[in-house]
């Protein structure tokens, strides 16, 4: 048995839940969670877990809001070397025989310090790590993301990519992985009902629900909390299960194009319509390759003829989807045990 400190960006739900996707790979090491946000949520899977502070993106109205961020950020950091010396602290305590960050901004400098091994897992170091033609638009929110990324979350010995398109890495520190995803979603048996599941993370804009309210499907929208039914509109409570089931059975899947929703959707023959945040580059960059891929298409300002064009070219993305296999997960596990083997 090894054991494994495991640092998290917890200011949505796909670092926490590709991190303990990971950890429930290997049963057989003893994992400590340090990260703000969901990151407590491996405390109810078991695992120990320390609160550290957070860097976020505040998101709002379907915006990254850059001033705020940038000011969340400095306020963050304050007390950066008590921060890092008390990582060490736990560093010295738990004596682990790895560090694995998932964009968390601390530990990789506590690592560092102590002369501990370090390897980032995520996903967003595909934009700084692999080879790819740069897509056109969004130039302003591309250097502002990846400056971030190369500054702020890079300090890493290894980087492991975890992500629904295979793009070359550029140089040996890099590989690139298939998706991990929690392995509950292997309980579901994909169908084809006429409703569409919609997750925005960053909020429902006024012109998207106008597009889902001319449409004859019914949409359930997650994320806004339980409420009252709008027409065609039903705004259901967060439900692992009960969203999976209606994932399962969907049509297709309105989101931001997040990477975690996005893979759980494909892996279950979903085509994807993304409308990503402005000024989100990673999610743009996701629906970029949906429509490379085939696999589904990036939604336009008028959000209603968006649905209308993403009907049409339904039965297209699907036969794209037909018999794809996107779980990295064991890969990842093997990968990992074979970096512990070496240490």
């Amino acid at each position: 048995m090894a054991r494994i400190l495991y640092g998290v960006m917890g200011d949505a739900g796909g670092h926490i839940n590709r991190s303990l996707a990971v950890a429930a790979e290997l049963p057989e090491h003893d994992f400590l969670f340090v990260g703000g946000g969901k990151v407590e949520e491996a405390l109810s899977r078991g695992h120990d877990y320390e609160p550290l502070p957070m860097l976020s993106t505040v998101l709002k109205d379907s915006k990254v809001l850059m001033a705020e961020t940038a000011l969340h950020f400095g306020k963050t950091i304050t007390g950066y070397g008590k921060i890092i010396d008390g990582l060490c602290g736990t560093i010295d305590s738990f004596k682990p025989d790895l560090a694995i960050t998932d964009y968390e901004f601390f530990l990789p400098r506590a690592a560092r310090k102590y002369g501990l091994e370090c390897v980032s897992l995520d996903h967003q170091h595909v934009l700084t790590h692999c080879d790819y033609p740069t897509p056109p638009g969004e130039r302003l929110s591309r250097f502002f993301t990846v400056a971030s990324a190369r500054r702020l979350f890079s300090r890493v010995d290894k980087f492991l990519v975890s992500s629904f398109y295979a793009l070359p890495p550029k140089d040996d520190s890099t590989e690139v992985f298939p998706p991990i995803m929690h392995r509950d979603i292997e309980d579901f048996t994909s169908s084809e009902k006429d409703h569409v599941v919609v997750y925005m993370r960053s909020g429902v804009s006024p012109s998207l629900l106008e597009g889902m309210r001319f449409s004859n499907r019914d949409f359930q929208v997650y994320g806004l909390g339980a409420q009252s039914a709008q027409g065609n509109l039903q705004f259901l409570p967060s439900s692992r299960e009960g969203f999976l089931e209606n994932l399962a059975s969907a049509a297709y899947v309105i989101c931001n194009g997040g990477h975690t929703l996005t893979c759980e959707a494909l892996h279950l023959g979903k085509p994807v319509l993304a409308f990503p945040t402005s000024f989100f580059y990673e999610q743009y960059f996701n629906a970029v390759y949906l429509e490379k891929l085939g696999y589904g298409r990036m939604g336009m300002e008028d959000c209603r003829e968006s649905i209308v064009r993403f009907e049409q070219a339904l039965e297209q993305c699907r036969a794209r989807l037909a018999g794809i296999d996107l779980f990295g997960n064991g890969q990842v596990a093997e990968r990992i045990n074979r970096l512990l083997a070496s240490g």
